[in-house]
């Protein structure tokens, strides 16, 4: 028998409680569908790299491609987010 730590019910265990089956089968589905594509394309680009950037720039390009992201993520929440409220679905979508 495995020992189990008594653990306080979260809230998304009560969640799960009261929800109906089939929203959890199309959380499960849309989490699937979701994640699939993401794990698959970040293998393709990492082995991608690897084959075409030439190894005494490898470092550099990860780096300058991660301050790349997160320049335009800074600009995005800098110049856009203040007017997520009114235009809400041309932002996310």
């Amino acid at each position: 028998m495995k020992f189990r730590l008594p653990l306080p019910r979260s809230f998304r265990d009560r969640a799960r409680e009261e929800s109906a089956p089939g929203a959890q089968k199309l959380w499960r589905v849309g989490t699937l569908v979701y994640t699939t594509p993401a794990v698959v394309g970040g293998s393709v680009f990492g082995g991608l790299v690897n084959d075409v950037v030439p190894r005494e720039v490898i470092g550099r390009f990860y780096g300058l491609f991660r301050a790349s992201s997160l320049i335009a993520g800074m600009l995005f929440n800098y110049f856009l987010l203040e007017h997520a409220e009114a235009y809400y679905f041309w932002l996310f979508s």
